[in-house]
């Protein structure tokens, strides 16, 4: 099997087209599959881990724990495919907190942001994973993203499970049957 080259450097690629914006199509994909099934060869892919935070009211806040991923084929004029996948999810008020996804905790908890984090590193694991067995992907870069307006980024919430990763046993994983057949 092929090496793909991989970096773990921060980097930012801005979209600046000469020409205007829809040129540079963006495509939201509801699904890892959907989005490597679409990638031409030679494709990059970038990975990004974000974390955000939702003012709910009554001091509640919400935080989000995502791994983005944006790809876009070599050929020229490609569009940049992109999803976004929900890592973890902290309810939290006054300093103190409890998941709310994947799982749902019953009580406060002074770690949650940490395990939180952890569930977030699991997850661009397995993903990178996956994105690295795909035949089309010649480079993964982490962490790194194509910018795309956040409501791009936050207002999706794509799919992992036909890729073959799942929440098991409190943690992001990747089945045996994925890990060993290469797309």
């Amino acid at each position: 099997m092929a090496s793909i080259p991989y970096t773990k450097r921060p980097v930012e690629i801005q979209v600046r087209p000469s020409k205007p914006l829809p040129d540079v199509l963006p495509l939201e994909c509801g699904s890892l599959g959907v989005l490597l099934e679409a990638l031409g060869p030679r494709s990059t892919v970038l990975l990004m881990p974000l974390e955000g935070t939702q003012r709910q009211g009554d001091g509640f806040l919400l935080k989000h724990f995502i791994v983005h991923l944006t790809a876009r084929s070599a050929e020229p004029g490609s569009p940049i495919f992109y999803a976004s996948f929900k890592a973890a999810e902290v309810s939290s008020v006054g300093g103190r907190g409890q998941m709310v996804f994947p799982f749902r905790q019953e009580h406060s908890d002074p770690q949650v942001l940490t395990r939180a984090r952890t569930l977030l590193d699991e997850l661009q694991t397995c993903v990178t994973d996956v994105v690295s067995q795909t035949s089309q992907v010649s480079t993964i870069h982490t962490p790194a993203r194509f910018r795309l307006p956040d409501e791009y980024v936050w207002g999706v919430a794509s799919q992992v499970q036909e890729s073959g990763i799942a929440f098991q046993q409190g943690h992001w994983r990747l089945s045996s049957e994925t890990s060993r057949s290469p797309r």
